[in-house]
């Protein structure tokens, strides 16, 4: 006899914590009509294929940064770190944004992300040391 399926909280402590790519599989799969249900393209560039947003979220994953390119708003670039806490758990973030009418995401990506990630390193150092968090 098998056990019972994981119930969505376990799956996401699993995700979380560990980052478990068959918790997070399974999630999606669980939930992608709800997930298809709630995506709005905000310009023509807004991203709405779940395998392709799931490729981006493992390389970001992979790179320690995000990134995103006219998805919200037509004409802006942006990359995005997290600020983490105690035991490597977000706490917040931190954000470059740059205009497409001066940078490609190519060039924002390879010039501005590494001042990216210093800059998220020191403030999770902080964040860890003086918030207590």
């Amino acid at each position: 006899m098998s056990s019972p399926p994981a119930s969505d909280a376990a799956l996401i402590a699993r995700v979380v914590v560990s980052d478990d790519r068959h918790a997070f599989s399974e999630l999606v799969r669980r939930h992608q009509s709800a997930v298809r249900a709630t995506l709005r393209k905000l310009t023509t560039h807004t991203l709405q294929d779940i395998p392709r947003i799931i490729e981006i979220i493992d390389a970001a994953r992979e790179l320690g940064y995000a990134w995103a390119s006219q998805e919200c708003y037509l004409g802006d670039l942006t990359i995005g770190a997290p600020i983490l806490g105690k035991g490597g758990l977000p706490v917040a973030a931190v954000n470059l944004s740059g205009p497409t009418s001066r940078w490609t995401l190519d060039e924002l990506r390879a010039r501005l992300a590494p001042l990216l990630l210093e800059t998220a390193r020191a403030a999770s150092g902080r964040a860890a040391a003086s918030l207590g968090v």
